[in-house]
């Protein structure tokens, strides 16, 4: 797993999917202090001593940082994000880096704590950790970064889903730049009214009424009854407890509770929204007929790899997903956008 492999693997069967594609760590004492060998012995030598003073300095330096966790503490599984993320701040200013170096880590730190605060007011961030404004080409530059940055950034980036999930029930990488190209591409269809499917907790309903945007969202809600979204441990070592059966729509969206097939096929809505939805081949070819029989443009964002052509195989759906050319793409490393029509194959 790179530093970019921060999506969850899916082992529920619920109507909003839940996923983690990450492995449980082989070493889980995270916050623990990280010290090199022989920096902390009872006789140290001239050149450690020399560089024990290098890490008090660095650590001095601190202060002048543009970087400082803000967001609020309170809750335990917050407070142990915001130790995480000054643990790796003060861990790869003692690495030698280059000034440039260190401050497109910072940038990425930054955007942890940017994500946190907005998902703490209910908001979407301007851009989430993964979008390449926030990366460019940082895993090319991180190449010959030394393992143990490299370590901790996925290890954050684990962290980081785990916590999004588990405390506030968004599984998707959202952001403003995201909801504008949504934004722009669903006011250019001559009928602009959104069907949203598989809505979870209702992020993409809330934030898309506020751009003005008619969307009715449906969720069946059957992730609060999955006690676990992520493999054996994984919550846990980050201090976080999975509590799925609390989930509630955020503060300021509006979702029903239904059936996706059974809301789809009472619809007369030409746009369907599916954001990390259930990724059965069996369900969401059938949602993807019902589609094509109604004459309905589909947006799907999935986690990379979870694409229609590799869910639903033409060879085996007896149709295939049509992009429509000119749609907005995915600008979020690991997650995909298409948009298109399922078109059925005829029967020969």
């Amino acid at each position: 797993m790179d530093s970019l492999s921060s999506s969850p693997p899916r082992h529920t069967s619920t109507d909003s999917a839940v996923l983690v594609h990450s492995p449980k760590p082989d070493c889980l004492p995270l916050l623990e202090t990280h010290q090199e060998p022989g920096l902390r012995t009872s006789e140290s030598s001239p050149e450690q001593k020399a560089k024990t003073e290098r890490v008090i300095q660095s650590l001095d330096q601190l202060k002048l940082s543009s970087f400082s966790v803000s967001f609020d503490r309170t809750l335990t599984p917050l407070s142990h994000f915001g130790e995480h993320l000054e643990w790796v701040h003060r861990m790869f200013r003692e690495l030698g880096l280059s000034e440039e170096e260190k401050q497109k880590v910072e940038n990425i730190l930054q955007a942890y704590n940017d994500n946190i605060l907005a998902l703490q007011t209910g908001t979407l961030p301007e851009h989430c950790v993964l979008s390449n404004s926030v990366y460019s080409d940082f895993t090319k530059e991180t190449k010959h970064f030394p393992k143990k940055l490299q370590d901790e950034l996925n290890m954050l980036s684990v962290h980081f889903r785990v916590l999004q999930s588990s405390e506030f029930y968004n599984f998707a990488l959202l952001d403003k730049e995201l909801l504008s190209d949504l934004v722009e591409f669903i006011e250019k269809q001559a009928d602009p009214r959104v069907e949203e499917l598989m809505a979870g907790a209702g992020w993409l309903n809330k934030s898309l009424t506020e751009r003005s945007i008619d969307v009715v969202s449906s969720d069946n809600f059957s992730i609060r009854n999955i006690e676990s979204a992520y493999p054996t441990g994984l919550a846990q070592c980050f201090g976080i407890q999975e509590h799925y059966s609390l989930m509630r729509p955020v503060k300021g969206a509006s979702v029903q509770q239904a059936n996706a097939i059974n809301v789809l096929k009472e619809s007369d809505r030409k746009i369907v929204l599916m954001c990390y939805p259930n990724p059965s081949p069996t369900y969401l070819r059938k949602l993807l007929e019902e589609c094509t029989r109604t004459g309905k443009v589909v947006i799907h964002i999935a986690p990379d790899g979870e694409s229609f052509e590799k869910l639903v195989p033409p060879t085996q759906a007896r149709g295939h997903f049509e992009i429509i050319k000119g749609a907005p793409t995915s600008k979020i490393k690991t997650q995909i956008l298409e948009i298109g029509y399922w078109r059925v194959t005829p029967d020969s």
